[in-house]
C-alpha cells in the first residue's frame, strides 16, 4: 500500500482545480479569511467564519430568493464547527459553496475576510497561487536501501519498488560477501572504493536499479530527481535514458531521510 504524505498544511491550486469551479452553477458564494498554523488563534479562526456566513445567508436571500440557502452552506456551516479543520490550517482559507457541493482551500497566503455572492466563482484571490501540476520521480539509492517516490509540490508517496532491488544484496548475480582477506584488504580503502571487487560489486548493483526504474518508468514525463553520494550519480543516470534526470540531486546518502526530508 502506497503512503501518501503531506508536506505542507497548504493545497496546491491547479488547472483542474480553477476549471472545475468555473464550470459551477450558480448561485456560489465565494468566502476568503485569514488563517492560523497553530495556538490558540486557530479556535478563533472558526468564529471568523461565522459573520461571514451570516452576510452570505443575507445576500443569498436578496440576490437568489428561490435558492436553498441551508443547503448551500450547510457544508460551510460544517467546516466552522469542526474543531480539528480548525486545527489543520495554513495562513489563509478560501472556501466556494454551490449547488450541490464545495470545495476549500488551505492556502500560504493570508486574506482580508471577504464574502462574494454571484452566478460565478469569485477566483481572483487564489489565482496568484496557481501552480502548474509539477509532478516529479525521486530515486533514493544507498546500498543498503532502495526507495522510489512519486510527489508534486505538496505531497510525497513512497512507491513499491517491484523488480528493482531493494539493496545491493537484493541484486541479482550480485554476490556482496567477500571472503575474510578482501575484507582486510578493504578495512584500509578509502570509504566509497573498496577495491576492484567491490568496485564491480557496486557498479553491477547499480546498473540493475538503473534499468530497473528505466524498464518500469520507459518515457515517463515526469521529471527524475536522484538522491545518492554523487558518485553513483553517473552509473545510475548512464542507463536510464527516457526519463528526463534533473542535473541538481539530493546529495549525501538517503538511507536514513524521512519522505519529508527527501521533499525539501
Amino acid at each position: 500500500m502506497n503512503t501518501r504524505n503531506a508536506i505542507t498544511a497548504s493545497d496546491p491550486v491547479r488547472h483542474d482545480d480553477l476549471r472545475d469551479l468555473a464550470t459551477k452553477p450558480g448561485p456560489v458564494v465565494s468566502l476568503v479569511l485569514p488563517t492560523h498554523r497553530g495556538g490558540v488563534e486557530t479556535l478563533a479562526d472558526s468564529q471568523r467564519l461565522r459573520p461571514l456566513l451570516e452576510e452570505a445567508r443575507k445576500e443569498l436571500a436578496e440576490r437568489y430568493p428561490d435558492a436553498d440557502v441551508d443547503s448551500l452552506l450547510g457544508p460551510v456551516q460544517s467546516l466552522a464547527e469542526s474543531r480539528r479543520f480548525w486545527q489543520e490550517q495554513a495562513d489563509g482559507l478560501a472556501i466556494y459553496a454551490y449547488p450541490g457541493g464545495s470545495r476549500h482551500f488551505r492556502t500560504d497566503r493570508d486574506f482580508v475576510p471577504t464574502v462574494t455572492v454571484g452566478d460565478h466563482p469569485n477566483l481572483r484571490p487564489i489565482l496568484p497561487l496557481f501552480t502548474e501540476d509539477q509532478e516529479f520521480l525521486l530515486l533514493a539509492v544507498g546500498r543498503d536501501k532502495v526507495r522510489i517516490f512519486e510527489g508534486d509540490r505538496a505531497t510525497i508517496t513512497e512507491l513499491p519498488l517491484g523488480s528493482i532491488p531493494a539493496s545491493d544484496e537484493d541484486a541479482e548475480g550480485v554476490n556482496t560477501r567477500e571472503p575474510e582477506i578482501t575484507r582486510q584488504y578493504s578495512q584500509t580503502s578509502a570509504a566509497h572504493g573498496q577495491g576492484p571487487r567491490d568496485y564491480n560489486v557496486l557498479n553491477g548493483f547499480l546498473q540493475q536499479v538503473s534499468k530497473g526504474f528505466e524498464a518500469r518508468f520507459t518515457n515517463d514525463r515526469r521529471p527524475l530527481i536522484l538522491a545518492t553520494l554523487e558518485e553513483y550519480r553517473g552509473a545510475l543516470a548512464e542507463h536510464i535514458t527516457t526519463v528526463r534526470v534533473l542535473d541538481e540531486i539530493v546529495p549525501g546518502s538517503p538511507s536514513d531521510l524521512s519522505p519529508a526530508q527527501l521533499h525539501k
